[in-house]
Formats: structure tokens, sequence, C-alpha cells
């Protein structure tokens, strides 16, 4: 063949590949469109889609090979992953995420390569192979249905913190297993040693790229085009630079994990890097960032569709039933198991039994498993090869169309669902006053401008003005009828002006007003803030609703009782946050007794025992911030501007601080507002009556019918 004949071959290939990512993106946009519209998961109905695409022969004809997924769609898909996972509430919850994939995916890789080599007669090493594989676990679809549901943010980094991980380890222990396969020399403490220095490896080269990247580059340059490009290129070179190892110390058959290095990458500049750039950057990051996983999650998942055949999962259907039943039963023991290992070690953060049942139900399988077990051939692992390939492409089915359909309705069943009707209802109202705002000023700006008449302006802007007005009465009526809300609103506020304050002193530092280590400690304050209302909105996040008394959380339920009016008070309050009611009782205790009122926060120090002094300040700031507003909205919502109370957040044991201040306060009444954290306590009554006992005054449950005195 000449040259020129090899030219126009190579031409037509690429022609006819790039046709076929024509079709495919069209297929998912046009899917996109239905699922929103049907309300179905996505990710599900690009496997179905798949399905029906692969009629089309040809004109969808791409290359499914490994290489495609692992080093093409697989990088940017972890990125913008751990782009977005804070690093400070990774670390909160590090123990149960490494014991799950490293523990988990280790047990798990043994025991079902134990299980389908005992039934099915695969060889060892393809059984540990196939084990290593579907130990890795893909949760964008459950990801999607968290942000979709508003679950608790400690429960989405504890489901995607897990998977970014065990990825990286289902890998490593794949790889050992096809050298074992090939004929390499193994043994165990080999296989741990390489598995160390593989994984080690790996983390090396991320945490170097990422802190070059954002610590050094991101901090020099202000362009959000070169900026981004430069995160593009850091998710793949991360990748390519840690499995290519060998080449650079020309040592055959030596690499690290890729896949850590990227997670090790994103973490660095989503930790460091991200601080160091401007809000426009940020917000193109962020764009294009999203943009890119929208594509790249289309084309796995209808690459999924199209390399599973049917055919061939019912041919093979008994090998597949036992590889299912094996899979969910060893997901269901490690993470029940590990998760109350991880308890018992850290108690106080506990994983809940209904976080567990979440974590086992959205352990799909995906992408990787896929790309795993297409590299699997006949000459290195035996003629069970394709028994093996069959049994991913069914498992891997089975969780996407089953778990995946229906871990939302598990979600909602487990009450873990935060976007409620009510809080939807709210964001709908405070849209349409930012909207109405942004008309408003557009009209102004017309009218100073001599665009439009000024009569005609003002009459415009008046419209506008009334109906501004109703939006706001209609969301104050909203409000009254759901007061939990108040709460949420504070936060979200006190984090938007934190964010402000740091765009601000971006600003600063970059003209060079300031000195760049005074910026810098400054950063870092704000940055604690922000971790600080972090951990204040997670322990709002898990109070449960009223009434569930023995939760997993050790919160105690809520009785009715009615303050007495003429008492000195004490109102006790849950570290978490402050609580409406408890508000209005204390304003109607000095409006209706004239007595003095202390409202009391308590951070107790068993509660927050794994939280160094420097957080606690930050957060008895915060806290005392947030209690400051929120005693200012109810007053003016009641009408009692001039009443005073005392607000006080105080650090340390709950019953020592709790008599300190009824003490300084001269207080004969102290109200517990429940749920309170029964910082190690049997329970609340136990709780109230050391309180009575060290204090001498009466003490009872808001609202709890027993007092103990």
């Amino acid at each position: 063949m000449t040259d020129f004949a090899m030219l126009a071959a190579e031409q037509s290939e690429l022609i006819r590949q790039e046709t076929a990512v024509v079709v495919l993106l069209a297929i998912a946009a046009g899917v996109a469109v239905a699922a929103k519209r049907f309300r179905f998961p996505y990710t599900v109905a690009l496997v179905f889609a798949g399905f029906g695409a692969s009629a089309l022969g040809e004109l969808v004809a791409v290359d499914v090979s490994p290489d495609l997924i692992l080093a093409l769609l697989v990088p940017p898909l972890l990125f913008e992953a751990t782009l977005a996972l804070p690093w400070h509430k990774l670390k909160a919850d590090l123990l149960p995420v490494l014991l799950l994939a490293i523990a988990g995916t280790t047990i798990g890789t043994l025991a079902l390569g134990a299980l389908v080599n005992v039934t099915l007669g695969i060889p060892w090493a393809a059984a540990l192979a196939f084990g290593a594989l579907i130990s890795a676990t893909d949760p964008v679809a459950v990801i999607a249905f968290f942000k979709q549901l508003g679950t608790p943010k400690r429960l989405s980094v504890l489901v995607e913190g897990e998977s970014l991980f065990n990825d990286a380890v289902a890998v490593v222990a794949f790889t050992l297993a096809a050298q074992a396969a090939s004929g390499h020399e193994f043994t165990i403490l080999g296989g741990l040693a390489d598995f160390v220095v593989v994984s080690a490896g790996g983390l090396a080269v991320g945490v170097s790229l990422g802190y070059l990247v954002g610590a050094v580059f991101l901090a020099r340059v202000d362009d959000p085009l070169i900026e981004t490009t430069t995160t593009l290129a850091l998710a793949y070179g991360s990748y390519l630079i840690a499995e290519d190892m060998g080449l650079i110390l020309n040592r055959e058959d030596f690499h690290f994990s890729g896949i850590l290095a990227v997670v090790a990458a994103g973490l660095t500049v989503g930790t460091v890097g991200l601080k160091n750039t401007s809000p426009n950057t940020r917000v193109t990051l962020e764009h294009f960032w999203e943009l890119l996983t929208f594509l790249v999650n289309s084309m796995v998942f209808l690459v999924i569709g199209l390399a599973i055949g049917l055919p061939d999962l019912t041919e093979h259907l008994g090998a597949v039933a036992i590889a299912l039943v094996g899979v969910l039963v060893v997901r269901v023991a490690l993470v029940f198991g590990l998760g109350e290992v991880a308890s018992r070690i850290a108690p106080r953060r506990a994983v809940s039994t209904a976080y567990r049942q979440v974590m086992f139900w959205g352990g799909l399988r995906g992408a990787i498993s896929l790309a795993l077990a297409l590299t699997m051939t006949s000459e290195v692992f035996g003629d069970k090869v394709e028994t093996v390939k069959v049994m991913t492409f069914g498992v891997v089915l089975f969780t996407l169309i089953i778990q995946g359909t229906t871990i939302s309705g598990l979600i909602r069943r487990l009450g873990l669902a935060g976007k409620v009707d009510s809080e939807l209802t709210q964001h709908a109202f405070q849209a349409r006053i930012a909207m109405r705002r942004a008309g408003q000023a557009e009209v102004q700006r017309l009218g100073t401008e001599g665009v439009l008449f000024a009569d005609m302006a003002d009459s415009l802007g008046a419209t506008y003005e009334r109906d501004v007005g109703r939006q706001h009465d209609q969301l104050r009526i909203h409000l009254r009828d759901h007061p939990e809300l108040e709460t949420a609103m504070l936060l979200q506020a006190r984090r938007d002006a934190l964010a402000a304050e740091q765009t601000e002193l971006t600003g600063v530092a970059r003209s060079g007003l300031i000195d760049n280590q005074v910026a810098q400690n400054l950063a870092i304050e704000l940055n604690n803030r922000l971790a600080a209302l972090d951990i204040l909105e997670e322990r709002w996040e898990s109070d449960p609703e009223p009434g569930l008394a023995g939760s997993d959380s050790g919160i105690a339920p809520r009785v009715a009782v009615e303050p007495d009016h003429t008492k000195p008070t004490v109102y006790v309050s849950w570290g978490g946050t402050g609580r409406v009611a408890g508000f209005r009782s204390a304003i109607r205790s000095v409006s209706d007794g004239n007595v003095p009122v202390t409202y009391l926060a308590v951070l107790d120090d068993k509660e927050f025992a794994d939280i160094d002094n420097r957080t606690i300040e930050l957060l008895t700031e915060e806290l005392g911030w947030l209690l400051d507003s929120q005693s200012e909205l109810v007053r003016r919502q009641l009408g009692a501007e001039d009443v005073d109370i005392a607000i006080r957040v105080e650090a340390g044991a709950i019953v020592d601080v709790v008599a300190r201040v009824v003490r300084e306060s001269q207080a004969t009444q102290i109200l517990i507002g429940a749920p309170v954290v029964l910082a190690g306590h049997s329970s609340v009554e136990s709780l109230a009556d050391l309180v009575a006992e060290r204090t001498g005054a009466t003490v009872s449950v808001l609202g709890g019918s027993n007092p103990a005195s």
C-alpha cells in the first residue's frame, strides 16, 4: 500500500471515529433533555440509550479500549470530584474512608476472588483480578441524586471519598493480579511492598504537581483561560507522569498509580490553589469542569451501554447471579462491619446506620470496572476470561439500573433528603427577588443614561418595587410557617459574606496595598471561619426530626413544657445552631416577666473533642455571630426590639458550663433546648438531673413535662 493510500485510510478511520463521537454526543444531549423532562436518572438513561445505539452499527462504533476509558475519560472525572471536595471535610472522615478504601477493597478482592474460584472454577489470578476490578465503586449517579435531594454534605464526602481512593486501590490490586498471572515472581510481602511503592509514589507525584500549579503558578497568574488550561494539563499530566514513571527513570515495568496522582493533584489544587484565584477564574473553572464532566460522563455511560452484550449475559446467567450475590453480600458486610469499627475507634465521628445503608446500596460499579475487565486477555488470565468479563458487565448493569434507580427512594425513606418542599419554595422566593432587583437596576440604568425617559423608568421601577415587596411579604409568611429555614438562611448569608471578604482580600493583596504575609494570615483565618461554619452546619444537618428517640446520633427527643416567665432563666442550646423556638420563649420571658434571661450555647468538650482549640475559638465566634443575628431577627418579628437577652457561647463540659453561667446570672430556671447533644450522658433525664443537682435550679427540657429540681 502506498503512503498516500495509507494516509487516506487513516483519514477515513479518523472521520469515522469523529462521526461516531458526534452522533453519541447528539444522543447524549437528547437523553439529557428527556431524563430531565421525565425525572429519570441521567446516567442510567444513557446506558439504555447505549443499548439502543448499538443497533446503529458502524455509525456509533468507537474504539472501546481500556486506554480510552482509563487514560482519557477517567482523569477529568476524578480531578473534578477532588477539586470540589474540601480537604478539611475529607480529613475529618479520613478514618472510615480509608478503612473502606484500603481494608474494604483488600478484603473484598480476596473474598470475591475466593467465591468465583471455588464456585465457578476460575483460576486464582483471574479470580483475584475480578475481585479487585469489581471492588471499584462509581458514585456518579448517586452524587447527582445527593445534589438534587440536598443530602447532608458529610454523606457525600463519605461516598465520594471512599470511591476516589478505592478506585486507586482496586487498580493497584488488579495490576498485581495481572503480574502474577503473567508469570512474574509474586509473594505476599513483595505484593505489599509494590502496593506501598505504587500508592505512595502516585500520591507524591500528585501532591508535588498540584502544589506547583496551585501555590506557585495560580498565585502568580491572573488569567482565567490560562489558569483553566493549566488545571486541564494537570489532570492529564499527573496521570501520565505517574503511569510513565518507568520511562522517565529508564526502568522497565515500573510505574506509580496514575489514579492516585490525579486524586492527590485535585485535592491539592482545591485546597491550596483555588484560594489564590480571582472570583472570575473560579467561575470559569467551575463552568469548564462542569461541562467537561458532563461530556465525559455522557461518553462513559454510553460506552458502557455499547460494550455490554445482552445475549452474552443470558448465556452466563448463572455466573452473573453468583457474582452479583457475592458482590452485594460482601459490600453490606464491609460497609456495616468496617463502619462499626470506625465508629468505635472515633465515636465522635460515628457513621450512622442510615448513612451505612446509603453507602451500601449506593456502591454502584461503572467505568473503572468496565475498563479493567476489557484489558483482560486469555493469553494472560486463561480461558475463563470471557466469563469474567460477562460477570463484570452483569454486575455493572445491575448496580446502575436497579440500585441507581432506587437509591433516591431509599434516601427519602431514611429522611436524608434535605431539600424538602418548604426549602425549594424558599429558594423560589429568593430567586424571584434577585431577578426583580436585577430588572429594576437595569431600568434605572436606562433612565439614568437617557436611553429611557425618566418618567418611564420611574414608573417601571415603582412597579418592580411593589412586586419585590409582595415577594418579600410572601417569603416572610413562608418563614413564619417554617421557622427552621431561618437558621439555614443565616448560615448561607454568613458564608456568602465570608466569600465576599475573601474576594476583597485577594484584590487588595494583588494590588500590593498589604504585605503578603498579612494577606496569607488573613486568608488562613477566613478559610478557618468557613470551616467552622461547615462544622456548625454539619451539626445542624444531623439534627433529626422531632420525636426520634434512640437515634444513632445520641440526640434526645422533644417533649412539651411551658416555661415559667416569672423566673430568671438560662436557656441551654445545642452546640450546633440556635433554636428559633428557644429565642421566642426567651423573648416572651423577658416581655412577660421582666426577668433576666440568658441564652447559652454550649460547645461541649466531648462533642468537639476532635477539634483543635483555635477552631473551637472560631466556632465560638461564628456561633455567637449567628445567635446575635438570629436573636435580632426574632426580636424584630415579635416587635420586641428593645428586649435585652444575654447571649453567651461557651466551650467546655456541658454541666460545668451551665452551672457556672447559672451562678453568674443568678437564674432559678434552666430550660434545655431539645434536641440536645447528650455529650456522653445516657439520657436527657440523667443530664437534667445532674444539672439540677449541681445548680439547685429547676431544670426542664423544652418541652419536657417532668422537671427535675
